[in-house]
């Protein structure tokens, strides 16, 4: 195949193109071009991670990120002036960070997640999007894997990089693409919390500007159910308890002393809490510093108690309304499974994002939106 340009838009066919890089791969693992060069210029395409284990945080970050050519050039016989050294192994891509090639997000994501994923130690400057940083890779690493990489040192080279810079990746053009900006493209990613202006009756904290997942800088916003009636003092929204004691109080005369079952820990989450199910759930789990739990307005009750079709379900189904607490439309079963007639989405919100039985949870309980909003009012 013979073609004009590694440009990929000067390919007629996406076949040609991908012929282009795959035979590029072959190459480079039929020869070592880096021989003992393992120091590579990388711009930061996501946000850093910490990295985990089977659930658990370990020591380090990761990001994907593009290999840039070498800056160094020199000139040949008729005066053209060429890269000194070998090409980059993303050279072959579309770069992601020119609006040109990412004509929308989706595009965008699709081509970072052909790039490397570089992952290592958290010494030192975290950088962000946009940034160019010194990667030195454990040997071997770049000859043969485009996949994923292990860097053993990373040093922060040029940080809050200008539209000018060789790559035009700036955390800004990029963060453009993205309601989250750049950090939220690959799964579990760093959000930025929402923000609020506090509503309610706190002492002294009326018209405090407070953020998802943030409360806790705030504690005399928050405060905890009372365990004579429930079965863990699990913590909320101070303006809430009302509410769900009183709910809690009539379960408790409901079914004869049986204490409410809320889970311990099932309330309020802060910011690295959400993060953390984020990474250990995936998409099952809110995005950091969108969830509910992060307002203190959501409960996780047990699930070994209050099981779909059960009377328990059915007692809380029929009664949470009378205190402005509600099992929302998405976390209850689709309506052609349902167990319980009165729980199916009849009169649900059309909104999509709140399509019945989209991350079915019998666990997941939550004031109402209307009371959400007089208490807390979005800005961001």
């Amino acid at each position: 195949m013979t073609t004009k340009s590694t440009n990929f838009g000067d390919f007629t066919e996406a076949g040609q193109a991908l012929d282009l890089y795959g035979n590029a791969i072959r190459q480079s693992i039929a020869t070592d071009v880096y021989k003992n060069t393992y120091t590579f210029s990388v711009v930061v395409l996501t946000k850093p991670l910490p990295m985990s284990q089977n659930g658990i945080s370990v020591s380090g970050f990761k990001f994907k990120g593009r290999i840039l050519d070498p800056a160094t050039r020199c000139w040949d016989q008729d005066s053209s002036s060429v890269i000194k050294g070998p090409p980059s192994p993303h050279r072959f891509l579309p770069d992601p960070c020119k609006l040109s090639t990412a004509v929308n997000a989706a595009q965008a994501i699709k081509i970072i997640a052909l790039h490397t994923e570089f992952a290592g130690p958290a010494e030192g400057q975290i950088p962000n999007p946009g940034d160019e940083v010194i990667v030195q890779l454990q040997p071997g690493d770049y000859s043969y894997n485009v996949a994923r990489a292990t860097f053993t040192k990373l040093t922060v080279k040029n940080a809050n990089r200008s539209l000018n810079a060789v790559s035009a990746c700036s955390a800004g053009e990029l963060g453009d693409l993205f309601e989250d900006g750049a950090g939220s493209l690959l799964g579990p990613n760093d959000f930025s919390p929402r923000q609020y202006r506090y509503l309610g009756n706190a002492a002294g904290l009326n018209n405090t500007i407070v953020e998802n997942g943030r409360l806790h800088l705030h504690p005399d916003l928050l405060g905890t159910l009372n365990t004579d009636y429930s079965a863990h003092a699990a913590t909320m929204l101070k303006d809430t308890l009302p509410a769900w004691d009183a709910l809690a109080e009539a379960y408790h005369k409901q079914f004869k002393g049986e204490k409410f079952p809320a889970q311990p820990g099932g309330g309020y989450r802060t910011f690295e809490k959400q993060l953390d199910a984020r990474q250990r759930h995936g998409e099952k789990a809110a995005k950091p510093g969108r969830s509910n739990h992060g307002l203190g307005v959501a409960l996780d009750i047990s699930s070994n108690i209050v099981q779909f079709g059960n009377d328990r379900y059915q007692w809380l189904f029929e009664n949470s309304k009378t205190y402005q607490i509600i099992h929302p439309c998405w976390a209850r079963q689709k309506r052609d499974t349902s167990t319980n007639a009165a729980s199916r989405c009849n009169g649900c919100p059309t909104d999509p994002r709140d399509k019945c039985g989209t991350n079915v949870e019998v666990w997941h309980w939550e004031i109402t939106d209307s009371q959400i909003k007089a208490l807390l009012a979005r800005i961001y």
